[in-house]
Protein backbone atom coordinates (compact mmCIF):
# COMPACT_ATOMS: atom_id res chain seq x y z
CA UNK A 1 0.00 0.00 0.00
CA UNK A 2 1.04 3.62 -0.50
CA UNK A 3 0.83 6.33 2.15
CA UNK A 4 2.35 9.61 3.31
CA UNK A 5 3.86 10.09 6.74
CA UNK A 6 5.79 12.70 8.69
CA UNK A 7 7.68 9.86 10.39
CA UNK A 8 11.23 8.86 9.50
CA UNK A 9 11.86 5.88 7.23
CA UNK A 10 13.38 4.12 10.27
CA UNK A 11 10.18 4.58 12.29
CA UNK A 12 8.08 3.38 9.35
CA UNK A 13 10.27 0.31 8.81
CA UNK A 14 10.12 -0.52 12.53
CA UNK A 15 6.35 -0.23 12.53
CA UNK A 16 5.79 -2.19 9.32
CA UNK A 17 8.52 -4.81 9.78
CA UNK A 18 8.46 -7.97 7.66
CA UNK A 19 6.11 -10.55 9.12
CA UNK A 20 4.09 -8.05 11.16
CA UNK A 21 0.34 -8.41 10.77
CA UNK A 22 -1.34 -5.03 10.46
CA UNK A 23 -4.52 -4.59 12.41
CA UNK A 24 -6.87 -1.79 13.29
CA UNK A 25 -5.39 0.45 15.96
CA UNK A 26 -7.54 1.27 18.95
CA UNK A 27 -7.98 4.97 19.56
CA UNK A 28 -6.34 6.36 22.67
CA UNK A 29 -8.33 9.58 23.00
CA UNK A 30 -12.09 8.91 23.21
CA UNK A 31 -13.84 9.62 19.89
CA UNK A 32 -16.07 12.39 21.21
CA UNK A 33 -13.25 14.32 22.94
CA UNK A 34 -11.30 17.13 21.26
CA UNK A 35 -8.20 18.11 23.24
CA UNK A 36 -8.13 21.61 21.75
CA UNK A 37 -6.27 23.86 24.16
CA UNK A 38 -7.82 27.16 25.15
CA UNK A 39 -5.73 30.34 25.51
CA UNK A 40 -4.53 29.78 29.11
CA UNK A 41 -1.28 28.08 30.17
CA UNK A 42 -1.38 24.60 31.65
CA UNK A 43 -0.84 24.46 35.40
CA UNK A 44 0.87 22.05 37.79
CA UNK A 45 -1.28 20.94 40.71
CA UNK A 46 0.48 19.75 43.84
CA UNK A 47 -1.90 18.76 46.62
CA UNK A 48 -0.53 15.67 48.39
CA UNK A 49 -3.39 15.49 50.90
CA UNK A 50 -6.02 15.36 48.12
CA UNK A 51 -4.40 13.79 45.02
CA UNK A 52 -1.00 12.96 43.47
CA UNK A 53 0.86 15.70 41.60
CA UNK A 54 -0.65 16.32 38.19
CA UNK A 55 -1.00 18.77 35.33
CA UNK A 56 -4.19 20.46 34.14
CA UNK A 57 -4.57 21.97 30.69
CA UNK A 58 -7.78 23.86 30.00
CA UNK A 59 -9.63 23.00 26.79
CA UNK A 60 -12.13 24.61 24.49
CA UNK A 61 -15.52 23.10 25.38
CA UNK A 62 -15.83 19.42 24.39
CA UNK A 63 -17.75 16.37 25.56
CA UNK A 64 -17.37 15.46 29.24
CA UNK A 65 -15.15 12.51 30.14
CA UNK A 66 -13.92 11.72 33.63
CA UNK A 67 -12.21 8.55 32.35
CA UNK A 68 -9.98 6.85 33.20
CA UNK A 69 -10.62 8.49 36.59
CA UNK A 70 -7.58 7.03 38.37
CA UNK A 71 -3.89 7.82 38.77
CA UNK A 72 -0.72 6.07 37.56
CA UNK A 73 -2.38 4.76 34.39
CA UNK A 74 -0.41 3.43 31.42
CA UNK A 75 1.85 5.90 29.64
CA UNK A 76 0.47 7.28 26.38
CA UNK A 77 2.38 9.36 23.84
CA UNK A 78 0.52 12.51 22.75
CA UNK A 79 1.52 15.01 20.04
CA UNK A 80 1.39 18.78 20.41
CA UNK A 81 2.84 21.89 18.77
CA UNK A 82 5.09 21.26 15.76
CA UNK A 83 4.96 17.50 16.29
CA UNK A 84 6.47 17.45 19.79
CA UNK A 85 5.55 14.31 21.75
CA UNK A 86 4.97 14.03 25.49
CA UNK A 87 4.38 10.82 27.45
CA UNK A 88 1.42 11.27 29.79
CA UNK A 89 -0.65 9.19 32.18
CA UNK A 90 -4.21 10.45 31.68
CA UNK A 91 -6.32 11.06 34.78
CA UNK A 92 -9.39 12.59 33.10
CA UNK A 93 -9.70 13.30 29.39
CA UNK A 94 -12.12 16.19 29.73
CA UNK A 95 -13.12 17.03 33.29
CA UNK A 96 -16.38 18.99 33.13
CA UNK A 97 -15.80 19.17 29.34
CA UNK A 98 -13.00 21.71 29.64
CA UNK A 99 -9.90 20.31 31.40
CA UNK A 100 -7.41 17.60 30.42
CA UNK A 101 -5.79 16.29 33.64
CA UNK A 102 -2.75 14.02 33.49
CA UNK A 103 0.50 12.97 35.12
CA UNK A 104 3.88 13.36 33.40
CA UNK A 105 7.56 13.46 34.32
CA UNK A 106 8.02 16.52 32.09
CA UNK A 107 8.41 20.02 33.51
CA UNK A 108 5.64 22.61 33.36
CA UNK A 109 7.70 24.58 30.81
CA UNK A 110 7.96 21.54 28.51
CA UNK A 111 4.22 20.85 28.92
CA UNK A 112 3.33 24.46 28.04
CA UNK A 113 5.73 24.57 25.09
CA UNK A 114 4.27 21.39 23.58
CA UNK A 115 0.61 21.64 24.65
CA UNK A 116 0.53 25.36 23.87
CA UNK A 117 -2.56 27.56 23.73
CA UNK A 118 -4.67 26.84 20.65
CA UNK A 119 -3.01 23.48 19.91
CA UNK A 120 -5.05 20.37 19.18
CA UNK A 121 -3.42 17.59 21.24
CA UNK A 122 -3.55 14.34 19.30
CA UNK A 123 -2.39 10.76 19.40
CA UNK A 124 1.26 10.47 18.44
CA UNK A 125 1.03 7.11 16.70
CA UNK A 126 3.96 5.90 18.81
CA UNK A 127 3.91 3.88 21.97
CA UNK A 128 5.13 5.72 25.03
CA UNK A 129 8.75 5.27 26.04
CA UNK A 130 8.79 3.46 29.36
Amino acid sequence: FIFQSMDSIEAINNCFAAGVVMSERRAIIPDNIDLLRDNTPCIFQSNPSNHPDRFKCMLEPTAISSEPGTYNNDLLALRGLNGCVIDVRPVTWAWEGNAFIFQSVESLDVINDCFAAGVLISESGYGAAE
